[in-house]
Parts: structure tokens; sequence; C-alpha cells
């Protein structure tokens, strides 16, 4: 016979233990966590703040008045001028909203104006003062390398070809126009492109050498930019004679009494020539000068000028000199495109009938 107060107490007793058990499962479930997120995604994601700083250097001068263009990783787009230091500030504020967005880039653009043409560029920036800059450097430089050979020949017309490569000095993009400085009279300058710079950087030249040539000029190739400033050159490069110029000299004396006739000394009559057998209607000055010493002038002095095919002859005479003695020529020739050549030589002794042709030289 079951006892009316042992039910309640049962019943009572079963409530507890459900109550217990609940309260496991809740402890469990909820009892660890400390005020913290239920997932990863709970959690507050770090911003990215500050300033993106973007200047302008042109060869180490900060530039004023460039319009530079900014797209934020929102999509935004923010023009601005550089101030008075070349450059232009702009705030930073990249929120965060899942663990998967990726880290912030900032494109920024330098669109075509003034002497430059369009330069790009991007940034992953971090917190705080963020800087770009667009810089021309200061190495932008112009090569000229040759594609065969740089000589020519004498009869005929001639080519020297170069592939001239600009290098700019930095990521601002200046374009040149190509020229080239000492190219002589009559020679061309042809360019494949003679606008470099921002997609094209290098041009084939085509220099042309009219026939019997004889110059060796240096070539200096230039970019010039839209400001008609030389932005950058090459070295000089020199074009050579494919062939060598022949020099001759040719001296005569003869003696004869003294006037009045003085035994041991004798009268002299002298004439030189000098020429180049293949440097054309080129101009040269020449110094001529008799002695018995060498190298002296104290007989005969003669400073002039001759065209390249020769002298034709250059004539002088002593009256009364000391027979036995020798006698020496000396000489120089010039030309400002070709060179110089000088020469020396014992003509004869005072008395002693002579002529002297010189071998023929090579300059």
């Amino acid at each position: 016979m079951n006892n009316p107060e042992d039910k309640k107490m049962n019943s009572y007793r079963s409530t507890l233990t459900t109550l217990a058990l609940t309260g496991c499962l809740l402890f469990a479930a909820y009892g660890c966590k400390k005020g913290g997120p239920a997932t990863p995604y709970d959690a507050k994601l770090p911003d990215t703040t500050g300033d993106l700083v973007v200047k302008v250097i042109d060869k180490t001068v900060p530039v004023a008045g460039v319009t530079i263009q900014v797209l934020d990783p929102m999509g935004n787009t923010t023009t601005s001028t550089t101030d008075p230091y070349g450059q232009v500030s702009l705030p930073i504020n990249y929120k965060r909203y899942y663990q998967e967005q990726p880290d912030p880039i900032y494109y920024i653009n330098l669109p075509q104006q003034l002497i430059y043409a369009t330069s790009t560029g991007s940034i992953n920036p971090t917190n705080g003062t963020n800087v770009f800059t667009f810089d021309s450097g200061n190495l932008s430089s112009l090569n000229p390398v040759a594609q065969g050979p740089t000589s020519y020949t004498q009869n005929l017309q001639s080519t020297v070809i170069y592939n001239l490569q600009y290098t700019p000095g930095g990521n601002l993009q200046v374009p040149v126009t190509v020229s080239v400085d000492h190219v002589p009279s009559g020679w061309t300058a042809a360019y494949q492109n003679n606008f470099l710079g921002s997609s094209v950087f290098n041009t084939g030249v085509t220099i042309t050498v009219p026939p019997n040539s004889f110059k060796q000029p240096g070539l200096v190739f230039k970019g010039i930019d839209s400001a008609g400033i030389t932005y950058a050159a090459s070295n000089s490069t020199t074009i050579l004679r494919g062939f060598q110029i022949g020099i001759w000299v040719v001296s005569t004396v003869s003696f004869g009494p003294s006037t009045p006739n003085v035994p041991g000394k004798s009268s002299i009559t002298g004439s030189f020539g000098f020429g180049l057998s293949n440097a054309g209607s080129s101009s040269w000055s020449l110094t001529y000068c008799v002695d018995t010493v060498a190298n002296g002038c104290g007989f005969e002095a003669y400073s002039g000028s001759f065209g390249g095919a020769g002298t034709g002859s250059i004539g002088w005479s002593r009256n009364s000199e000391i027979t036995g003695l020798p006698l020496y020529v000396s000489f120089t020739a010039s030309n400002p495109d070709i060179g110089t050549y000088s020469g020396s030589f014992q003509l004869s002794t005072i008395g002693v009938a002579a002529s002297h042709t010189s071998p023929t030289s090579i300059y």
C-alpha cells in the first residue's frame, strides 16, 4: 500500500533531478563564455587610418600645380593639385567589416599635363602617414647602339644606323623629341620615331653620308621635352672615315754663289709644296720653317692656308749663307675636321744641291 507522503517525496525528487540536469546542460553550453564573441566574426576588425601624401619631383625639384587623381578601395576618386611643395595630402579611413576583406589598395594617377605623360602607381597603406612619389630621377639617358659599321667609304654614299634607346630615370614619364647635334653640312639624319617616352622608348636612326666626305663628327643625340629643354643627352659617338688620307710633301733647294761672291758662302733658292691626295676642297692652315737648326725658323717662316688638293709651290731664297751647314725644314698643317699633321727633316747641306719628296704619309 502506497503512502501518500512517499508519493509526494518521489515527485519532489524527480523535479530536482530535472532541474539539476537542465542546469548542467546550460552550464556546459554557456558556462565558459566570458563576454567574448560567440563566433570570430563578432570581433571588431582593425581599420586602416592615417593619410596619403603624393609628391611630384622632377630632377630633385618639387613641381607645383600638377593634377593628381586617387582612387580609393571603395571606388571613390579624389582629384587634387600639388601645392608649392609639390605634394597633396588625402585622409585614409579604411574600415574592415569581415575577416576576408582584402588589404586596401589606393591607385594613383597623374594624367597627361605640362611636359609629363600619364604616369600611374599604387600603394598599400598602413596606419599613419604613407608617401607615394612620382619622380623623374636624375639619370634619364639616351644611348645610341650601332647596328653595323660606324665608318663610311670615300666615293660612295654610305649609311650609319643606330638603335637609339631612351631610358627614363624614374616613374614620372617625360616624353622627348629626338634630335642630333654636330651633323656635318650635306649629311642627313632620319628617325623611325622621333618622339620617345610613355610607350615607345627606342627608335632607329639612319645617318646618310654623301660621297667624297672626309669629316669625322662626334654626334650627340638629345631628347628635348615639350618645353624645349634638353631633358636627356647621349655621350658623343664618332662616325669615322673608312679610308686613309694621303699627305705629300715636296721640297727642293738649289745653291749658287753669294752676291757679292764671298768664298765659303752660298745663295739659296728653295720651294715647298704640301697637299693631301683625297681630302676634297678642305681648307688647311700651314706653317713652314727653314733653318740651320732643327725646328728653327731663322731662314724662312711662312704662315698661310691652302686647299686640300695642294699648295702649289711656296718659294723662298737667301743670299749669303755659310756653305756646309745643314739645312732643316719643319712644318705643321691642320684642319679642325680632319686633324693636324707635322713633320721635320734635313733637306740638305748648304752648297750641295738636293731635293726632298716625303714618302706618302697617312693620317
